[in-house]
């Protein structure tokens, strides 16, 4: 039995990463427009 936890869904060799994040400011459209675009700036 292998001691590494690893998160629901991992795949190890695969070369993906998930990523999860919060923006400090309140669910409005103008939040989501701010999450769709951000995710792109990190190339």
């Amino acid at each position: 039995m292998s001691d590494v936890i690893r998160p629901y869904g991992d795949t190890t060799g695969d070369g993906m990463v998930q990523v999860s994040f919060t923006l400090p400011i309140p669910h409005d459209k103008r939040a989501e427009g701010a999450a769709l675009q951000w995710p792109p700036r990190w190339d």
